[in-house]
């Protein structure tokens, strides 16, 4: 489902940028298509609605300010903790597979 979200969503704005919409229609019978369809169609295709009444952006601004403020867990954060890697709580190497990898174990990539 998360894997082809990305084509799924289309359906909703594709015809609006020289894509086909209907690019989803290749994995139809698959086990996840109509799961992933029903979650578009809930959470995703509403956003793109010209008519979707939407509260301002700056009634956010707090929220997202306290939320990006002080990152607990992320390989962006300043070096702290005297030299400690904050996202592993370990001395930084910087021949460590997780720092020169991009990827961290236990994460998902989208293909």
């Amino acid at each position: 489902m998360v894997e082809k979200h990305g084509i799924f969503q289309g359906y909703y704005f594709f015809h609006h940028i020289g894509l086909d919409r209907n690019l989803r229609e290749q994995f139809r019978g698959h086990p996840s298509f109509e799961q992933t369809a029903l979650c578009c169609e809930r959470y995703d295709g509403p956003a793109f609605q010209p008519t979707l009444e939407a509260m301002p952006l700056e009634a956010f601004e707090a929220m997202m300010r306290r939320v990006f403020g002080a990152p607990k867990r992320s390989i962006y954060a300043v070096r702290a903790h005297r030299g400690r890697d904050p996202a592993r709580g370990s001395p930084r190497s910087s021949t460590s597979r997780r720092a020169t990898s991009g990827r961290r174990a236990g994460t998902c990539s989208v293909a």
